[in-house]
């Protein structure tokens, strides 16, 4: 065999044992080469005196493919195909034709407002059509658009509209006071509505050339700030038909829209699908609940192409292969990309999959317009058992360089050079880096070209395809997101008490990784892994906390002086937990807690869980819950609910718990996420599904002094039943209530069908003379309106004021939107996927949960309430009927019933992602000031 080395090969060729001469290996080398070609690497050089073997520099072009801008790809899909849909959320749909006139409207009002070509305009919107109308309406207006992520710390989205310069920001009216802008900086699309109707929805006359930008999208930095990554038309639109052409897309495609706009991947998805004429649905935030519900909703779409991160891709393989999970029959591509691909994955897909969906791994820097590489996973994998990034697609070269730019051989370890047409222009303000990581081309010298110095560890294989080995540099991947540890361990180090940090990428049990945070502090003000945590949590995007915090009281070193990374112990459980708490790593005691234990480790993929650790305090959520009790079930062939997780949070305790009697948990509607603090305590009642798991993270964002006490359905745990109607719900609940706080005034408030509840506590309350100081409700819609139907001639003058505003569509939307949104659903097992609480399909939850779903929604229907003398306060989700700050009726209908006025507060977030990250945080800044006597960050 030949032994790869620096600058080629050494060694001998033998062939069954026997040495082969040097014009025999001659032979086989000229027939490798041969091979080399066909299999589209391009070719190689071989220096027969040497037995070297070097790769031709790789790379097809379209040649016949003009440059065009990106959004004049769309226009003359518009042309071509106007009544053909292009956008679809929720029941919403837009044609080519509606959403070129749309982004032309928007486009008319940029350019009046200042909008030239290269200008930074910022975005911050939630997803919907409006968020992909706005994309293409500053490219249309010559602008480059930079996304603004509305779930991101504030410091952070500063940070990029600082750098970039912006002066002019595309958002909405509940998201402005987060970007905490001027008034004229920001053009709102609620509130600056009537301008944009008046606009041409002609396309603008804005000569925009390729040569001109089209989006900035920043990265993480090694000096601790994001860097901002500049990509021209040119570049995006050679992408883009590379693209088309690579993975066959065409106007039959449905591709579904996952990734956030901050990220390449919606490039991908959205100017792929619409420049071919295909029909992109954008998801919903409740989808992503369970793996189960987020097939079953691509199937309702009829979804046929799927471009997830590779980190959950994983996660459905990982259902796939314990549960009853199938991809859809419409499904024939998934592309996935972000991180590296388990091959153990790939083998469990194609042993249940098999060659339809076609699995294509990608690979590509921002630096190089979102996909510079990709692999067609086959029945075999090569040698090492490893998933390859694969060859170049069209109008990409890719080179594998020593330290001295140099080529390797084939086979030989190198550094990733990526060059041709889709390469960015640099990074914004940082012409010195620019300088050194786009590098001249040296294969091209005299041309401009420009090749990315990528920073990875790459080899070619045999066939041509790449392999990844790893990082040259400081910079992770982990979950698809691409993080730099220098960004980590600057903001770790501007906490009080830390002397030292490093952050590194290290193994999880699940074959993934997870970030690791070690820390030095000073000896005399130690400090709390939970405080270090929040602070994290308020600074960094969610995906940069670090799920572990070791401290340590030195960093290890290399006998030259160096950080030795390889000597960084690997975190335990109690790491992860967050405050140190004593006794979390006591050993099991019986074989019981073994099981417990042995469970609870596999679930939330940690080397070991100690009995006293609790699981949400480990990182625990709710999907992990459902997956551990079905675990517990299995094994002990015992039925526990979800709800019995908060009575029995540890495994000492579940264990107990299983011990009794039948394991049965007695029945109690109280839930305590916070039990201590000094505020007055907060009672949240269920929704419709009965349980209240959902809450936890907004008691979490309430912070430790505000006592949170959730209230759960009777019926949920076995094997009780129902309640039948609201009073006798709102009765049961006071008396709970009252163990906690014997005397009021009370502060009281419940989701959706909780609010109804909420309303008839306070109204049982007042009845008796007890004061009720805060009645809060979250979404929940009012009943004149919704219950009591109204006299028809009302109901022709109502539609008949609604026609001229919105239009039929629209009008029709609103309806139906009003009607099912608080009290239908199409599917009780589906609201459950989506809520995250779905347990095992065998589970007879289902069937009770079912029972729960509609003895409330019968309560619902038979409940007539009386007039309220106080107050309440409104808390309204946004983003489940789009327009909604157009909404008819502000109130839902309150104020019929609510003589002491209804104080209104929008929040980003759908009727259940208002309760999930990232739009919890908004929620909490809302509803914590509310419960301290204040006024809540919403918008009145």
């Amino acid at each position: 065999a030949l032994k790869a080395v620096p600058g080629g090969y050494q060694g001998e060729l033998r062939q069954q044992g026997e040495l082969l001469s040097r014009e025999e290996t001659a032979g086989v080398l000229e027939e490798v080469v041969a091979n080399l070609r066909a299999g589209g690497l391009g070719g190689a050089v071989w220096t027969p005196q040497q037995n070297w073997f070097f790769p031709e520099p790789t790379g097809r072009y379209c040649a016949d493919a003009p440059v065009r801008c990106l959004h004049e790809l769309i226009e003359a899909q518009a042309e071509r195909t106007p009544d053909r849909i292009a956008v679809c959320h929720e029941d919403r749909r837009l044609s080519y034709g509606e959403l070129n006139a749309a982004a032309n409207q928007l486009a008319h009002e940029l350019i009046r407002r200042g909008v030239r070509p290269d200008m930074p305009v910022g975005i911050c919107l939630n997803r919907s059509p409006e968020m992909v109308v706005t994309l293409l309406a500053i490219l249309k207006a010559g602008g480059a658009y930079l996304p603004l992520d509305p779930g991101y710390p504030v410091e952070r989205l500063h940070f990029k509209l600082e750098d970039a310069k912006v002066r002019i920001v595309v958002s909405q009216s509940a998201l402005v006071e987060k970007l905490r802008l001027p008034g004229e900086t920001v053009l709102c699309l609620d509130r600056d509505f009537s301008e944009l109707a008046g606009s041409s929805r002609d396309n603008p006359g804005v000569e925009v050339d390729p040569s001109n930008l089209a989006y900035f999208i920043y990265t993480s930095g090694s000096s601790g700030k994001p860097k901002g990554v500049m990509i021209e038309h040119a570049a995006a639109s050679h992408f883009v038909l590379s693209a088309i052409e690579h993975y066959g897309i065409s106007a039959s495609d449905c591709m579904l829209q996952f990734g956030s706009i901050s990220f390449d991947l919606a490039v991908e998805e959205i100017f792929t699908c619409l420049a071919s004429g295909g029909r992109l649905q954008l998801r919903d935030e409740d989808m992503l609940g369970t793996p189960a519900g987020f097939v079953q909703r691509c199937q309702d779409w009829g979804v046929t192409i799927l471009d997830l991160p590779t980190a959950y891709w994983h996660q459905l393989v990982a259902e796939m292969e314990h549960g009853d999970l199938r991809m859809p029959e419409e499904v024939r591509l998934v592309i996935i990309g972000g991180e590296r691909v388990l091959a153990s994955a790939v083998e469990a897909w194609q042993r249940m999959v098999g060659d339809r969906p076609r699995l294509f791994n990608s690979y590509g820097p921002t630096e190089t317009t979102v996909v510079a590489t990709g692999y067609w996973v086959g029945e075999r994998l090569p040698m090492r058992n490893q998933v390859p990034i694969g060859r170049p697609l069209a109008n990409t070269e890719v080179y594998v360089l020593d330290a001295q730019r140099r080529m390797v051989p084939i086979g030989a370890e190198g550094e990733l050079y990526i060059g041709g047409r889709s390469v960015a222009r640099g990074y914004l303000n940082r012409p010195e880096l620019t300088a050194a990581t786009f590098v001249d081309d040296p294969f091209h010298s005299g041309t401009g070209r420009k090749l990315y110095k990528t920073g990875d560890r790459v080899r070619f294989l045999h066939d041509g395809s790449l392999e990844f080995l790893g990082r040259i540099d400081n910079q992770v991947k982990i979950r698809g997101f691409r993080i730099e540890l220098g960004e980590l361990e600057s903001v770790l180090l501007r906490f009080p008490g830390v002397r030292e940090a490093v952050a590194a990428a290290r193994p999880d049990e699940a074959g993934g990784q997870q970030l690791t945070a070690y820390v030095v502090t000073g000896r005399e003000a130690p400090i709390a892994a939970r405080d270090l945590r929040d602070y994290l949590k308020r600074t960094l995007p969610f995906y940069m906390v670090p799920s572990a915090v070791v401290f340590l009281e030195a960093l290890p070193l290399t006998p030259n002086g160096k950080i030795d990374l390889r000597a960084l112990p690997l975190p335990s459980p109690s790491d992860g937990l967050g405050d140190g708490a004593e006794g979390g790593g006591v050993e099991p005691r019986s074989p019981m807690e073994a099981t417990l234990s042995r469970i609870w480790a596999e679930v939330l993929n940690l080397p070991k869980v100690g009995i006293r650790e609790r699981f949400f305090d480990l990182g625990g959520h709710s999907i992990q819950a459902v997956r551990m009790l079905t675990k517990i079930r299995r094994e002990f062939e015992t039925e526990l609910p979800l709800s019995a997780l908060f009575q029995a949070p540890s495994v000492e305790e579940m264990a107990a718990l299983l011990t009794k009697s039948g394991a049965e948990v007695p029945w109690s509607p109280l839930v305590a996420f916070q039990s201590g603090g000094t505020r007055p305590p907060f009672f949240a009642i269920h929704g419709g599904h009965g349980e209240v798991l959902f809450y936890k993270a907004l008691a979490e964002h309430l912070g430790p002094d505000q006592p949170f006490y959730a209230l759960r359905a009777k019926g949920n745990d076995f094997p009780d039943s129902p309640h039948r109607s609201v009073e006798e719900m709102a009765s049961e609940y006071i008396r709970a209530i009252r163990t906690i706080q014997p005397e009021g005034p009370y502060r009281i408030g419940g989701a959706s069908f909780g609010g109804i509840v909420a309303f008839e506590v306070a109204q049982q309350l007042h009845a008796v003379g007890v004061p009720v100081e805060q009645i809060v409700l979250f979404d929940t819609g009012g009943f004149r309106n919704f219950l009591i139907p109204l006299p028809l001639g009302k109901r022709i003058l109502n539609l008949f004021s609604y026609f001229p505003r919105y239009g039929f569509r629209e009008t029709w939307h609103r309806l139906k939107i009003r009607f099912l949104r608080f009290f239908v659903s199409e599917s009780v097992v589906e609201f459950y996927r989506a809520t995250g609480t779905l347990p095992d399909e065998s589970s007879p939850a289902i069937s009770t949960w079912e029972a729960v779903w509609a003895a409330n929604n019968e309560a619902a229907d038979h409940y007539l309430p009386a007039s309220y003398p106080g107050e309440v306060t409104l808390i309204r989700a946004i983003d489940d009927g789009n327009y909604m700050w157009f909404d008819y009726e502000r109130d839902y209908g309150w104020s019929d019933l609510v003589k002491g006025g209804v104080h209104g507060y929008d929040v980003p977030g759908t009727h259940i992602g208002m309760f999930q990250e990232p739009y919890v945080r908004s929620l909490a800044r809302t509803l914590g000031p509310l419960l301290n006597g204040g006024g809540g960050a919403g918008i009145p």
